[in-house]
């Protein structure tokens, strides 16, 4: 029997945000990865083949969010992909990139559920 443990990849230009996002997800019981730019978010998601979800900052420099989901969605479509922002008005933009929108602030509770349910709507697909 195979055991596969919630792997997640966080990725944000801000250390301190960063660090507290992930803690949040390694105390929701995933295992955490984690990226400081969309560069690196990319290449992760390129080399961890057991990655379930992908929870990114969605204003980076270099390479935002959206940039980013539509990149992964060429070539890791499963993945499912969730884009934290504070701009009420960019939740279109993160859904026509087939991502699920995390709003800021949110709780350790509401990021755990958003997580678990964006992934479970990617396997579901």
């Amino acid at each position: 029997m195979s055991f596969h443990r919630t792997t997640i990849l966080v990725v944000d230009d801000d250390t301190g945000a960063r660090d507290a996002v992930a803690e949040i997800g390694r105390l929701a019981g995933f295992d955490v990865r984690v990226a400081a730019n969309g560069a690196e978010a990319l290449a992760a998601a390129v080399a961890e083949d057991e990655l379930d979800a992908i929870v990114c900052d969605l204003v980076m420099p270099e390479m935002d969010g959206l940039e980013l989901a539509n990149r992964v969605r060429e070539f890791r479509p499963q993945v499912a992909i969730l884009l934290m922002t504070g701009y009420q008005n960019r939740v279109d933009d993160v859904l026509r990139a087939g991502a699920v929108p995390l709003i800021k602030p949110f709780s350790a509770e509401s990021f755990e559920l958003a997580v678990r349910d964006a992934i479970d709507a990617r396997v579901d697909e």
